[in-house]
Parts: structure tokens; C-alpha cells; sequence
């Protein structure tokens, strides 16, 4: 396929994301005593499950309710499932919000209630853009193409819905202004075609006993790759005509393929006993995965799914009393998927890399990924009223969860051959020798967690404990030996290992929520939380059959482009230190010189929070919210020498340097940090002392629908920083510490946000919908390749302090415009979606390596105006 190597990197495709597990169904009515003789129940229930971005179910989530009916608002934690139960809630109308640490904040308005029957409520949450976790206080918007949470209620008669999105890039404008067209910008994110369709219906099998729900959908995104351009848009010579780069038509297809589908039997085996099973599948393909302008189509991989991410499911739901409620859930899940060779054959050939351009061509590496996970968990609640001055949520449960990562990566002809382009030519500069890398870890929780919230009078006192023990171990694993090095780089065994590091962890939380003003209006909240990291990989560390690199120096004597062995220069020595898995005094070693600290603990995040609720009208609500957060017992591997003590930050050695960089490109001197002597194949994984401050306040308004329309508006403000304090114990290389410790945290983005969502309804039975999002531009972080560092090989140095320069600000507006139609049970809702309204094309990233030749290339804008059509129908 033809290529150019100044063109910009691929459009940011859209992700296939799988809709949301289905919730538990009905389940007997656990608020009254008397649920078997009153069919027609006054109360009812919201339940669900909550997930992650990977479909796996989040624990430990804070699922909140409020509604006109409930004096105080009401909150769950999730469990090790992700699944939560709310039950004796009088009917009406409520709102949500589900809290995660790490995670955005999701928040639902308008979830209906009826008497006697159970709305479900799942939430799909997204990661929060943070290190470790982090926090996300947005306002949702009522448009913007962002995933709903699925709300549903089961009832005594078949029902189902169906709906169908699609847009091409005849429904796009691709305009740019001038001047960024004059620095080569092409679309944002050309899109080809998208389409997706999905279906879903249920109802009783057995009136009043048993009941099936099953769904199925479809999406097929088509968008074009920046770079790639297809043969009508070229010229004689294989240069792209003009205009090209900016005509989506004009660009070969990525197509990503999701394919989802899913089904759920609830059986009640009496008023307060009921069963449901739950069997989800999905499968996702993606041919061109890390396609650019910097990565030919052989150098990317195709993304296929390898199995079923939420195969099964089944859980048990019991109301022991009308104050006593259970619910046991067992799963079995797998979200394995590998990232393959575009072709069988590209296994056998090296990659190439030019250093100058950061050009990739001519193969991959394939990646192989194995999820497999059991977990089952059984969690309760227990409502005491008129105890102890007050009455009492108790909320209780323990878990078990066994998980499996198992990982295979193969570098296509086991070596990447590097260039160096700087003198107009490719030419031949180092040789980065790989070994296949195979590993495979298991690790086990146990959890146990119990939470009382406390109601005295118009004061709810919320105080928990979670105990989590973790452990992992590192299994059986075996690799071949490189085809380039084979007697340096042989084949390998490697029986079992374990680091015998523990993580025994208690979580406490604590909150208080006023009632101000005793209406349920002014409201006043409180709240501390401490979370450890999920998961355990102490072991890993101990694995010698991950990837293994060596770099030498290398000259093509024959010209071919191949590193071939003759063409290594090994009485030099490497080029660069070699992975720490490698000991150089046994080769064919099975024990990894790696070492764990026993006393290794699990990383922490503490956050606190105040939050203050005030109306300022009949309709019109008030939202202030500060929220701090510090990250600490951060993990990371350090090399050790033979005594077993740290490397020292003072044996690497400064070196000023004034980089040669484009004529039109100011680069000032820089000071990097190189060594002479390799550093040890020995390290060890511990705590340092590395910290992480998160600072944010958060402004909102609501406004209720009222009159035909309503509003919701945010301002926050945030500032986050990440420290390294002390040389060799947290950091081992100075080059680049003085640029970025205590500087701007990479993970804060912008500094301010603010955004506004609403809709109207409008005559002829049309209705619409908007939101409007400004932000702060991102850094734009500048920097060049250095020269060799040694035995440390280079590095991107940066030229300032991290932070202070940045992208422009970002503004974008996005509408959905509908109208109902309704023919008895039948309702059909035809919508037409508009993103980027305004078609702006603020410049999101730039090449950054200022003395390369694409230096302050634009990499990215805004996706350009589109529009989707949209049909809706449910029966």
C-alpha cells in the first residue's frame, strides 16, 4: 500500500464497546413480609451490575439513589461481582450516581419505579485518565455519543426494542482552516461508514414464575487511515494528489467488527427465592490495530477476540425476611484476544525501525492474551429500625476470585533492524535482538467487607471496613530460542516460582451526610476512602520468560537490510543494557535475577471529599464539591548490584548537549545522563517513595425539567503533580527528573474544564438535545533524541519543564434532534445526531522529537463535523 512518511498519524478510530452485562431480574419483594398474599406491591427495586471498560464486573463501587420518596438518599457498595440490590423503595421517580475510585463518575437521571416490579440499572464506567486511579467529577451530558447506562424494567408481558445507527462520510465536512492545512494537517478522523444494529426483547415463560430476556447486536465501523492512500489518489510517481489527505474517500479502510450477544433466565421458585443464569458473548476484530503515518499496514497487528468476556453467570437472590436480604453469584469469564501478524509468514521476518523518521516497517510483533477468571461471591442486608437512637443499612459480604494472565509475544524474524535515516539514507546503526516471551501468573482474593449506615434524624452516618489478602504465583513456562543469537539467547524452562509476598489489606470509609434543612434540599456530605491496588503480580517478577532484548551494534555487510549474526559487532559489546530477565554468565538460566522485597504492600489511594447540595430556586439545584486525593506505596523495579544494594542515581554521568536540529527549529542545550558501565542484570521490585496529589473542585447546576426543557452546567478546576524525592530510592536516571518531579502529574490533562448539557422539547412533538465542552489544552511536552547514552542506549530528553507549554484549548458542541411516534404498544423514535456542530479543528498532538524530520508535525485534530442517523423502536 502506498505510503509517505510526512504523512500524519492514522484517525483516531471509534472503539466497538460491548453494551453493558444485563442485570439480575425480578426478585421478591425484600422491604415486606407479606409479598406472597399482595400481588400488587407498593414498593419496589432497582438492581444491576456495574462494569468496567473490559466487561468485568467492578467491586467496591458506590451506588447512590435519591428521589422525592426517600427522606435521605440511599447507597450500596457492589460486589465482588459488580452486582448491587436496593429494595422497599417506594414507587416514583430516582436518581443515581456510581463512584469508583479510578474510575469517572456515571450519573443517571429519571429511572422510573413501580410498584412490585424491579427496574434494572447497569452502568458501564470508564477509566478515570489517571497513573494508578484518579477521580472524574463531570456533569453527563445529554448528547455526545457517550454510552447510557441500560435501563429496564421487567414485567408480566413480552417486550423488546430495537435500534439501528449509521452515518458515512457523506454525512461529514472535512474542512480545515488554512493555515492548517498549510502545516499538513489532514481529518481528524475520516470516517468511512459506520453502522450498528441492535435487538433485545423478554418476558415470562411461565406467568408470574419464569421469564428469558435475550439480546444481539452488530457494529461495523469503517474510518480511514491517514497516510494509506488508495491507488485513484495518487499520482504517476505513488505521491498522493493534492487535496488527497484531506478527502476521507481517499484513504484505505480500518474496519473494526463487534459482534455481541446474550441471554438470561430468571426462575422464582417462590416469593422470596429466585434464580437467574446469564450467558453473554461477544467478538471484536480489528485489521489495522496501530496503523499511522509512522507505522506501515505489515508493521501493525490484527485484533481478534479469542473468547466469550462474560461466558456465565448465575446467582441466586433470597429475602430470608422483610429486613433480611441475600445474594450468592458464581461466574466464569474469559476475555482473551490476541494482537497477530497481518500475515502467517511476517513471523519469520524482522521488523525495521528508522531512528531519525520513527518510521516501523516490514513486521510486527504479535501479542496473545489469556484471561480466564472464576469468582463467586455472596453479600447481604440487614435494616434495623429504632436501635440505638437511629436505624441501621448493614450491609455485608465476602468473595473469592481466582484469575489467570497468560501472555505470548513473538518478534517477527526475532529481531528489529534499526536505521538511522539522518544522512538522507536509511543506514544500518543497531540491532535489537528479541526472544519470544511467555508467561502465565496466577492470583487469588479473598474479600470480606461490612458497612453500617446510621440515620439519626436528618443525619445519615456511613462508616465500613473491606479486608482483601491477595497473593499470586508465577506458573510453568517455556520459550524457544532466538533465531538470530541462538547460543546467546537460548531456549529456556522455567518450572514455577512464587515471591511469597502476601497483601493483607483493610479499607476503611467513612461519610456523613446532612440534611440541612430537613426537605431533603440543602444537603451537606462528607467522605474519606481509602483503596488499595487491585490485583496481585508481585511473582511476575520472578518469570525469566518474558521478552528478552539485546542490542548490538550493527553494520549490513551485504546489503540486504537483515541483521544477520556476522553482522553483529559483539566484541563491542551491547549497545545497550540488555532486559533485566538476562544473565549474561548463564544464558540458558531458569532462575530470573530478579528479586522481590518481602516486605512489598500494595499501592494506596486516599481520597477525601465535601460536597454541598443547595437549591437555589423551586427548580433550580446547586452542586459545590472538593475532592483531594494522594496516591503513595507506589511499586516499581529497581537494579541492584552485587551486594544486593540500589544503583546509585551518582554513577550516571551528565553530559550537556546541543542537539542539530531543522533550521527553522530552536533547540537549547539539554543535559542527559549516560553511563559506562551496564547496569546489573539484578533488580528488585519494592515500595519507593514516589507520590501522586490530585486536587479538584467541581461548580454545577441543575436545572429541572420544567416548562419543556432543562439544563445541566459544570466548571472544575483541577491541579495534580507526581514527585520523585529522593535520588536512587525513587528514581535511578536522572535525565528528564528535573523536568517532570514535582512538575504537572502526566495523567491531569487540563487544568480546567467546563461544559453544559440540556433539552427542550419542541412544537410538532420534536424534541432536542445538546452539550457544549471546553477544556484547557493538554502539555505538548517538546524533546530530542539523544546520542547514545553509554551503555543506557538514548532517550527522548525534554527541553522544558513539563507543563509549560500547551496545545490550545479544545471546544466542541454536539445535538441530538428526535421525534415519537406512537401506535398503540409501538413506539418509533427516528433521531438525527450532529458532532463537532461548529467544526472546529483545534491541533490535539504534534510530533514532539524536535530534531527529527517531522518535527511539531500535526498528529491529530479534531474529529471533523458528522452527522448519524439514528431509528429506535420498542414494542
Amino acid at each position: 500500500m502506498p505510503w509517505r512518511p510526512h504523512a500524519l498519524l492514522a484517525a483516531a478510530l471509534f472503539a466497538a464497546s460491548a453494551r453493558a452485562g444485563v442485570p439480575p431480574g425480578l426478585a421478591a419483594d425484600a422491604a415486606r413480609t407479606d409479598a406472597a398474599v399482595r400481588p400488587h406491591a407498593q414498593n419496589g427495586e432497582i438492581a444491576g451490575r456495574v462494569t468496567g471498560p473490559e466487561g468485568n464486573g467492578l467491586a467496591g463501587v458506590e451506588v447512590t439513589i435519591a428521589g422525592s420518596a426517600l427522606p435521605l438518599a440511599q447507597s450500596a457498595i457492589t460486589s465482588a461481582l459488580g452486582t448491587y440490590w436496593f429494595t422497599g423503595l417506594p414507587a416514583g421517580t430516582y436518581s443515581m450516581a456510581f463512584d469508583a475510585v479510578g474510575f469517572a463518575r456515571r450519573q443517571v437521571g429519571r429511572v422510573e419505579v413501580a410498584g412490585g416490579l424491579r427496574t434494572a440499572v447497569d452502568a458501564r464506567l470508564s477509566r478515570s485518565p489517571a497513573r494508578d486511579d484518579g477521580l472524574d467529577l463531570d456533569l453527563p451530558g445529554a448528547a455526545g455519543g457517550a454510552p447510557r447506562p441500560i435501563v429496564r424494567t421487567v414485567g408480566g408481558r413480552f417486550a423488546g426494542s430495537a435500534s439501528f445507527l449509521f452515518a458515512d462520510q457523506r454525512l461529514q465536512s472535512g474542512r480545515l482552516p488554512a493555515e492548517l492545512e498549510a502545516q499538513g494537517a489532514g481529518l481528524g478522523s475520516p470516517l468511512h461508514r459506520l453502522a450498528s444494529l441492535h435487538v433485545e426483547a423478554g418476558g415470562p415463560l411461565l406467568r408470574g414464575r419464569a421469564w428469558v430476556f435475550g439480546e444481539a447486536g452488530r457494529a461495523v465501523e469503517d474510518v480511514g487511515v491517514i497516510g494509506f492512500y488508495v491507488a485513484s489518489c495518487l499520482d504517476s510517481a505513488g505521491w498522493p494528489l493534492p487535496g488527497a489527505a484531506y478527502r476521507a474517500g481517499c484513504l484505505e479502510p480500518d474496519v473494526t467488527t463487534t459482534t455481541q450477544a446474550g441471554a438470561e433466565l430468571q426462575y422464582r421458585w417462590t416469593p422470596r427465592h429466585r434464580s437467574i443464569v446469564r450467558w453473554d458473548w461477544s467478538h471484536r476484530t480489528r485489521p489495522a490495530r496501530g496503523a499511522s503515518a509512522y507505522t506501515r499496514l505489515e508493521a501493525t497487528t490484527r485484533e481478534s477476540s479469542r473468547s466469550a468476556a462474560r461466558p456465565l453467570r448465575v446467582e441466586h437472590q433470597a429475602a430470608l425476611t422483610g429486613r433480611v436480604t441475600l445474594d450468592a453469584t458464581v461466574a466464569f469469564s474469559d476475555a482473551s484476544f490476541a494482537l497477530d501478524f497481518q500475515d502467517p509468514s511476517l513471523a519469520g521476518i524482522q521488523g525495521a525501525y528508522d531512528r531519525y523518521s520513527l518510521l516501523r516497517w516490514r513486521s510486527a510483533t504479535r501479542h496473545e492474551y489469556g484471561r480466564p477468571a472464576f469468582e463467586a461471591t455472596v453479600s447481604g442486608a440487614w435494616r434495623v429500625d429504632r436501635w440505638i437512637g437511629g436505624s441501621h443499612a448493614l450491609r455485608f459480604g465476602a468473595g473469592f476470585a481466582s484469575a489467570s494472565r497468560r501472555q505470548r509475544d513473538q518478534t517477527g524474524g526475532g529481531a528489529v533492524a534499526v536505521f538511522d535515516g539522518r544522512g538522507g539514507a536509511p543506514a544500518a546503526y543497531q540491532a535489537r535482538i528479541v526472544r519470544d516471551g511467555r508467561s502465565d501468573l496466577g492470583m487469588r482474593t479473598v474479600s470480606l467487607f461490612l458497612q453500617d449506615t446510621f440515620v439519626v434524624g436528618r443525619v445519615a452516618f456511613d462508616a465500613g471496613l473491606a479486608f482483601a489478602r491477595q497473593d499470586d504465583e508465577a506458573r510453568a513456562a517455556a520459550i524457544p530460542a532466538n533465531p538470530v543469537l541462538p547460543d546467546l539467547l537460548p531456549a529456556v524452562r522455567f518450572d514455577d516460582a512464587d515471591s511469597g509476598v502476601v497483601y493483607r489489606d483493610l479499607s476503611p470509609r467513612a461519610g456523613l451526610t446532612w440534611d440541612v434543612t430537613g426537605d431533603g434540599r440543602t444537603i451537606v456530605r462528607a467522605r474519606f476512602t481509602r483503596s488499595v491496588g487491585p490485583g496481585h503480580s508481585s511473582s511476575a517478577a520472578l518469570q525469566p520468560t518474558g521478552q528478552t532484548r539485546l542490542v548490538y551494534w550493527w553494520s549490513d555487510a551485504d546489503g540486504d537490510g537483515v541483521a544477520d549474526r556476522d553482522e553483529l559487532d559483539l566484541a563491542r559489546g551491547p549497545a545497550a543494557t540488555p532486559s533485566a530477565n538476562y544473565d549474561a554468565a548463564s544464558p540458558a538460566s531458569v532462575r530470573s535475577p530478579a528479586t522481590v522485597d518481602p516486605r512489598l504492600e500494595s499501592p494506596v489511594g486516599d481520597e477525601w471529599s465535601v460536597r454541598l447540595e443547595q437549591p437555589l430556586g423551586r427548580r433550580l439545584t446547586a452542586r459545590v464539591a472538593y475532592v483531594g486525593r494522594l496516591t503513595h506505596r507506589v511499586q516499581r523495579t529497581f537494579r541492584v548490584d552485587e551486594g544486593g544494594a540500589l544503583v546509585s542515581s551518582a554513577s550516571f554521568t551528565p553530559v550537556a548537549w546541543l542537539p542539530a536540529c531543522p533550521a527553522t527549529i530552536d533547540c537549547p542545550a539539554v543535559t542527559y545522563y549516560e553511563r559506562a558501565d551496564p547496569l546489573p542484570a539484578a533488580t528488585v521490585l519494592r515500595n519507593d517513595g514516589e507520590r501522586g496529589w490530585r486536587h479538584a473542585v467541581v461548580l454545577s447546576l441543575h436545572k429541572r425539567m420544567h416548562g419543556g426543557w432543562m439544563l445541566d452546567a459544570s466548571a472544575r478546576w483541577e491541579a495534580a503533580a507526581w514527585s520523585y524525592p529522593r535520588a536512587t530510592f525513587d528514581y535511578t536516571d536522572p535525565t528528564n527528573i528535573a523536568a517532570r518531579n514535582g512538575a504537572e502529574d502526566e495523567s491531569l490533562g487540563s487544568h480546567w474544564t467546563a461544559e453544559a448539557g440540556g433539552s427542550a422539547r419542541l412544537p410538532w412533538g420534536l424534541s432536542v438535545s445538546g452539550t457544549w465542552e471546553g477544556r484547557q489544552g493538554r502539555p505538548f511536552a517538546r524533546g530530542v533524541t539523544t546520542p547514545n547514552r553509554g551503555a543506557l542506549g538514548s532517550i527522548i530528553a525534554d527541553l522544558a519543564r513539563y507543563g509549560s507549554e500547551r496545545y490550545p484549548p479544545v471546544w466542541q458542541v454536539d445535538c441530538r434532534v428526535e421525534r415519537r411516534f406512537r401506535a398503540g404498544r409501538v413506539e418509533v423514535v427516528p433521531a438525527l445526531w450532529i458532532f463537532n456542530l461548529l467544526n472546529a479543528s483545534a491541533v490535539l498532538a504534534r510530533n514532539r522529537v524536535q530534531n527529527a524530520p517531522t518535527a511539531n508535525a500535526i498528529l491529530a485534530v479534531q474529529p471533523p463535523r458528522s452527522a448519524r442517523l439514528e431509528m429506535t423502536m420498542a414494542w
